[in-house]
Order: C-alpha cells, then sequence, then structure tokens
C-alpha cells in the first residue's frame, strides 16, 4: 500500500464570457483577485467580455474561480448554451 498522492499538474483551459467584461479597469479588477489563487497559471490578455485562463485542476476548480468572479460583482453570461467553455489540454 502506498501512501504517495499523485499531485502532477492537471492543466485545463477555459474561456469565461462574461457580460460585464468591458474595459481594461474591469478586466484588471478581476485578474488582480484571481492571481491570488495559486492554482491559477495563466491569464489571457485582455479581450471584451471573454477571460481565457489556464488553470492546475488538482489545486482549484472552475466553481471556485467563477465563484471568485462573482464576489467581485460579474456574473458569467448565459445564452443557449453555458458560457463557458472548457478544453482539456
Amino acid at each position: 500500500m502506498s501512501w504517495y498522492t499523485d499531485k502532477s499538474p492537471q492543466m485545463e483551459q477555459v474561456c469565461v464570457l462574461i457580460d460585464a467584461l468591458l474595459s481594461e479597469d474591469d478586466y484588471r479588477t478581476i485578474v488582480d483577485e484571481l492571481v491570488n489563487n495559486p492554482g491559477i497559471k495563466a491569464i489571457g490578455d485582455f479581450v471584451p467580455q471573454k477571460l481565457n485562463l489556464t488553470y492546475d485542476s488538482s489545486q482549484t476548480n472552475l466553481e471556485n474561480i467563477l465563484y471568485t468572479i462573482s464576489v467581485l460583482g460579474y456574473r458569467v453570461s448565459r445564452s443557449k448554451r453555458p458560457g463557458i467553455k472548457k478544453n482539456k489540454g
């Protein structure tokens, strides 16, 4: 029996659609908070209404990321399909 737990990075990329992400100030507000999460490994450049990021799913999860964004007063957009595109990488 082994007590070793595999904690190797499990990187995932996600594009979160946020209606109110319209300016560099909005982007900076969200990024400044997300960088405090040790699981966030990369955040893409500013693109209106889209936040592209890479995270280690062994350290954080998508729900935690979305919660952090919502606490700041931003909502993930919803349309016919969920506002989240998730790609394993």
